[in-house]
């Protein structure tokens, strides 16, 4: 099992005797020691006797990574979602940046993401000093946003086929 994204490093030991050489040396594609990806690796292994008999093999190293919660491969590493800047551009004037890499319709069906713009925006306006413990984020009205891909690829269908007809008045 691996401890990040990176993959693990996999010991094994492999071995080849001989009726007639005795104990030979096998030679691995990949060999121990080295880091291997997650998922699976083939590793082949070959060996050949003094009369020049050879033989290769192969055998499977699959690599796990175990994870909860955020931390998942697709996160190693971890990166912010926010990040908050005070700039001068001219002397006594702070312009305040908020950049976040949430903010897609589904993303805002999550309470505490919609907390963090709004925390946000009283930040960037200058009164961090009157956000509230627990701003209301609820929706006004009724919100039901598309999942991403719009039921995804269809083979065939060019972008001339989704135009809607023409309505002539």
């Amino acid at each position: 099992t691996a401890t990040s994204a990176a993959g693990a490093v996999v010991n094994y030991l492999v071995s080849a005797t001989d009726l007639v050489d005795g104990m030979l040396t096998p030679t691995a594609a990949l060999a121990s020691g080295n880091t291997f990806s997650l998922g699976e690796s083939v590793v082949s292994v070959s060996v050949a006797d003094a009369a020049g008999n050879a033989a290769t093999k192969t055998f499977r190293v699959t690599v796990t990574y175990s994870w909860s919660g955020v931390l998942q491969p697709i996160n190693d590493p971890m990166m912010p979602i926010v990040w908050l800047l005070n700039h001068c551009f001219e002397p006594g004037k702070m312009s305040k940046f908020l950049t976040c890499t949430m903010g897609a319709a589904t993303d805002l069906l999550n309470e505490g993401l919609r907390r963090l713009l709004v925390n946000g925006a009283y930040w960037a306006v200058g009164i961090e000093k009157k956000i509230p413990n627990r701003a209301n984020v609820d929706f006004v009205g009724k919100y039901e946003p598309s999942p991403f891909g719009f039921e995804g690829f269809r083979k065939g269908v060019k972008p001339k086929d989704l135009i809607w007809p023409q309505i002539r008045r």
